[in-house]
């Protein structure tokens, strides 16, 4: 299975199209999302979405913790068949072929990938739809986006 870890705060519209986008990716995912004390009625939403494991943090975590707190629950208590996670805002929408994309790229040599975002909605509509949803090809960039980034168990166990 592909374990997805998303932070939220507020934003309610935007998070509902992330968890969506995630939930229909073109291989099986599990979702846990930190709710980082919203107080849009998001959380509430979330309680209402049985395909989606959530926790609510009250203060704030902050973005860091919650992505430690995030990866060390997959990572450590997910089992050893947990070998990679998607880590991801809540702000994004992910072309429905992405996490595979991001996969595929991942591997000895590079145990770190990121996703490169595209800031025109009408581009990556229109990509998705001539690539039939597939991952919008897009070129490698020089330095991570850390709003979409796939990290493997084994980094995670050398870095932390």
């Amino acid at each position: 299975m592909n374990s997805v870890l998303m932070l939220c705060h507020n934003a309610l519209d935007m998070t509902k199209s992330a968890v969506l986008s995630v939930l229909y990716q073109d291989i099986p995912t599990r979702l846990l999302v930190v709710d980082n004390a919203s107080s849009d009625g998001t959380w509430e939403w979330l309680q209402q979405q049985p395909e989606v494991q959530s926790v609510a943090f009250r203060p704030q975590l902050g973005v860091s913790k919650g992505w430690n707190w995030g990866l060390r629950q997959w990572f450590e208590f997910g089992g050893r068949q947990v070998e990679h996670v998607l880590v991801l805002n809540n702000d994004v929408e992910l072309a429905k072929g992405f996490y595979r994309g991001l996969l595929g790229r991942l591997g000895p040599t590079t145990p770190f990938v990121t996703g490169v975002s595209v800031d025109n909605r009408a581009y990556a509509l229109s990509a998705k739809m001539a690539l039939g949803a597939a991952t919008i090809p897009t070129p490698m960039a020089p330095c991570p986006y850390f709003s979409a980034f796939c990290i493997s168990r084994r980094i995670w166990e050398q870095v932390g």
